[in-house]
């Protein structure tokens, strides 16, 4: 009886040392798995770091770039000293030639008024007479001049309402800015009418 129960007891023995060298190599096995996580978690920071200094490191050269195109940018629209010089030398030049040029055009009208006076004042009693020849050379420059004046305003008014631009998308615009388109493309109508009954009678 006795040996049967030291039978039993070794046997029994032997299973639980079998189990708990399983369950030894167990917990080796899962303490090595825990090493190699814990080896990639670190993997996995260290990347994540690396990753985060990148991503700083980028946004600060962004930065830069980004600070260094909006100096250049201001630098580009602000003229430089030389071209600015430049400019207001050309406009003084621009306007001491139109200047000489309104001078040059004052002196020539001048000119022809003193012509016609000189010349007028060899012409016969009849001639200056109202209702005679002079009246009707007056007529005949007062048409041209009319057309030219005629062919002016129409042309301001074009351009001051935009009329021959995208005239089919304006054609709906109400209130005052339609009003004033209406007025100034029958101003321009009535000029043409104006101009084509003129040229009937232009020599």
């Amino acid at each position: 009886m006795n040996d049967e129960l030291q039978e039993n007891a070794r046997e029994t023995e032997l299973e639980l040392r079998e189990q708990l060298d399983m369950a030894n190599a167990r917990v080796r096995e899962a303490e090595k798995r825990v090493e190699a996580a814990q080896e990639t978690v670190a993997d996995y920071q260290q990347t994540i770091k690396k990753y985060r200094d990148l991503t700083a490191h980028l946004q600060e050269v962004n930065r830069e770039l980004r600070n260094q195109q909006e100096a250049s940018v201001e630098k580009e629209q602000q003229p430089s000293p030389e071209m600015f010089d430049f400019k207001i030398k050309f406009a003084e030049t621009k306007a001491h030639a139109k200047a000489i040029e309104m001078e040059l055009r004052k002196m020539e009208v001048n000119q022809a008024n003193r012509h016609v006076s000189l010349l007028t004042s060899f012409m016969p009693d009849s001639f200056l007479r109202h209702g005679g020849d002079h009246d009707c050379i007056l007529v005949l420059l007062l048409i041209p001049r009319l057309i030219c004046k005629a062919e002016l305003i129409s042309k301001q008014a074009q351009e001051k309402f935009e009329l021959s631009e995208a005239s089919e998308e304006k054609t709906g615009m109400r209130g005052a800015v339609g009003e004033q388109m209406s007025f100034a493309a029958g101003l321009v109508y009535s000029l043409s009418l104006l101009q084509a009954t003129l040229h009937k009678y232009e020599q």
